[in-house]
């Protein structure tokens, strides 16, 4: 069967092929600039979907010593046995990371850097889920071209909003199989905490602000940034100059968000990437840093594995405290990473992949581990409970003519414009994405806006729920009801309603496409009722086991402060030698796209990663070149966070982007 679902996944519609029970595979549409409404079926460029969590590809990051064994490790209450992972030459590793995503490659590349920096007598492996980034498509236009080769598709239940339905639309995949995660594979637009979340953040952490702001600058001189249109594209021009004049929007210098969330403004998105022209563009992706076929930029100490599923992270018997070794497959055979005397993991597999991971490892709510047959090792209610970004899509048809004669093509990824709204009543802004979207989004060309939720109810949101102790079953989420929610959602979409009807009167737009012109927008009850049929999520899950100081983390924290899993939610002893790190570890969502948060959050692990592993050697560590520059960055600065331009990246890997560009141009 197939079918369709409106929603605002980024403005576009997604259509639905059933293969089989399980097995789903989701095509995304191409923007407009890409395909038209006039392509035929044969020219339009579909794309298969899957999503690593915001964020995060499947892998493993390992520091190690050297070392040769033969011998089959035991796994499992079964006693069944698997052969030791070897990657040349070492089979025993000091620091295991699971997962290569937008914090894992990070991480890896960082601690690798640092181990041969300090000159530590360390290796380092990287081990992820799905290929190398070489099939990764750096092109901006084609984000989404390779969102459903790796993964799994996982299913949608809600409860408590008085339908009980399911599976409105199917949950694309947790861990974005292939170096780099939604790194190599999506937009990239690039926002910056607002200053109040930054606080915030630092104040969960125990940290100063200038601390957090370290963290923050250091990942921000590894990606650069660019302007959705570098140029600027006449009809978004117009459309910026329109709401500033007729609805009260400010303007930014340069039309351009510098990475800063702005209240009641309108601008050019900011882009992780490079330009080609004003239209074409290549994505910055961390997955560039650690790639086997970049050996100039990639650390000497660190190694890397592919193709590595993980089913389960093993604690001690009888001591939970301490985790000896990782359970996995490597091309579908069953095989255990050994850790050295000491060694230690950071679990970093996404907000989705995380949960499922730690409970199939016993880390999680009793009462779900059980009823899939796992006896609990570490009784965790919080692991798994998470919010997202939740939007909807508001459509308008094209103006009778575009300025200039063209459709405009949105830039160098067919998203072009943000919007930020404050909101009546509420103490939160709105914000929302604005560009041009084809087929399938509809069956013509539109203009789209999607406002989305951007303070989401800590304590409903969603629960990941493994449906059994197999990695090769998808986890479930389940949904549950907000009354906040829904008051969100009823004064985003008149908001962004009345912004569309002013650019309607500018000749911009033409007549309402969705919500449908037969909905009475005053009705409450009818405009939520279309809404909660047509949201959906923004793909920003996170949360799902949150990080902080005790008492700090609302509805309780699965991490500490150091990024070490607790024994249980807001229970003081951790488990030494665990840590966790991606969007998972967000103690709340920041209002706009979190993947540079991720990237932050991702440094300060890695330097309490970096510090554990020395101090458990004897060795002081020191702060590393990274977090110097960052600091003297910060005070040069009078403590303001600056967005870096294509070169001034540190490393500079313009040019390994523009091989991966041309390589795929080429096939």
């Amino acid at each position: 069967m197939r079918g369709r679902v409106f929603g605002a996944g980024r403005s576009l519609l997604w259509s639905l092929s059933f293969e089989k029970q399980r097995d789903v595979v989701l095509s995304r549409c191409t923007f407009s600039s890409y395909t038209s409404a006039s392509s035929s079926a044969s020219e339009k460029k579909w794309a298969s979907w899957s999503l690593g969590a915001l964020c995060a590809g499947l892998g493993t990051f390992v520091w190690g010593a050297s070392g040769k064994s033969e011998c089959a490790i035991p796994i499992g209450e079964n006693g069944a046995t698997a052969p030791a992972v070897q990657v040349d030459g070492c089979d025993t590793f000091d620091h295991v990371i699971l997962g290569g995503g937008t914090a894992g490659c990070v991480i890896a590349y960082l601690l690798g850097k640092w181990v041969d920096d300090q000159k530590i007598n360390a290796n380092v492996l990287l081990v992820d889920g799905g290929p190398g980034f070489e099939k990764a498509n750096p092109d901006l236009l084609a984000w989404y071209d390779m969102w459903g080769e790796f993964g799994k598709v996982h299913e949608s239940q809600y409860a408590g909003d008085g339908t009980n339905r399911t599976s409105v639309y199917p949950i694309t995949p947790s861990d974005h199989r292939g170096l780099g995660g939604c790194g190599a594979h999506d937009t990239r637009i690039y926002y910056l905490p607002s200053e109040k979340e930054q606080h915030e953040y630092a104040k969960t952490f125990g940290w100063s602000l200038g601390e957090l702001r370290e963290y923050m600058q250091t990942a921000m001189n590894l990606e650069p940034a660019i302007k959705a249109c570098p140029h600027g594209e006449d009809y978004f021009d117009l459309v910026i100059k329109e709401l500033s004049e007729r609805s009260g929007l400010k303007r930014l210098p340069d039309d351009r968000f510098y990475g800063n969330v702005v209240a009641d403004s309108v601008a050019y998105f900011d882009v992780g990437g490079y330009a080609l022209s004003n239209t074409r563009g290549i994505r910055w992706s961390p997955a560039m840093l650690v790639n086997s076929a970049d050996d100039s930029i990639r650390p000497k100490s660190l190694k890397v594995l592919t193709g590595a599923e993980i089913e389960a992270i093993d604690f001690r018997k009888g001591d939970p405290t301490v985790v000896e070794g990782v359970r996995t497959k490597v091309d579908g055979e069953p095989k255990h990473i050994r850790l050295a005397d000491k060694g230690s993991v950071t679990l970093c597999a996404g907000s989705i992949g995380n949960s499922a991971i730690l409970q199939r490892s016993g880390v999680g709510d009793p009462q779900t581990l059980r009823q899939v047959g796992i006896e609990p090792v570490l009784p965790h209610p919080e692991v798994g409970h998470g919010v997202d970004h939740e939007e909807i899509a508001v459509q308008y048809a094209p103006p009778a003519k575009w300025p200039g004669g063209t459709m405009p093509a949105g830039g160098v990824m067919g998203w072009a414009l943000g919007i930020f709204k404050s909101l009546p009543g509420l103490e939160q802004i709105m914000q929302a994405h604005f560009s041009i979207a084809g087929p399938p989004y509809d069956d013509e060309v539109t203009v789209v806006g999607t406002p989305n939720n951007t303070k989401p109810d800590q304590h409903k949101g969603y629960r990941v729920q493994i449906q059994s102790p197999s990695s090769d079953e998808a986890a479930v989420l389940k949904y549950e009801y907000s009354s906040h929610e829904r008051e969100v959602f009823l004064k985003g979409l008149r908001e962004m309603v009345g912004m569309f009807e002013k650019l309607k009167e500018a000749g911009l737009v033409g007549e309402r496409v969705a919500p449908p012109r037969d909905i009475d927008l005053d009705d409450d009850n009818a405009l939520w009722s279309w809404i909660h049929d047509n949201k959906h999520t923004a793909y920003h899950w996170l949360g799902t086991c949150k990080a902080g100081l005790r008492g700090k983390v609302t509805p309780g924290s699965v991490v500490d402060e150091t990024f070490r899993l607790r024994t249980g939610t807001d229970q003081e002893k951790v488990v030494d030698n665990l840590f966790l790190s991606s969007a998972a570890v967000l103690p709340f969502p920041p209002t706009a796209n979190p993947h540079i948060t991720i990237q932050s959050f991702a440094v300060a692990e890695a330097w309490q990663a970096f510090q554990h592993m020395a101090k458990i050697r004897g060795i002081h560590a020191q702060l590393p070149q990274e977090l110097q520059t960052a600091r003297s960055q910060l005070k040069s600065d009078k403590g303001q966070l600056r967005v870096r331009g294509p070169g001034e990246e540190k490393p500079n890997i313009g040019q390994v982007a523009k091989r991966y560009f041309d390589m795929h141009q080429q096939q």
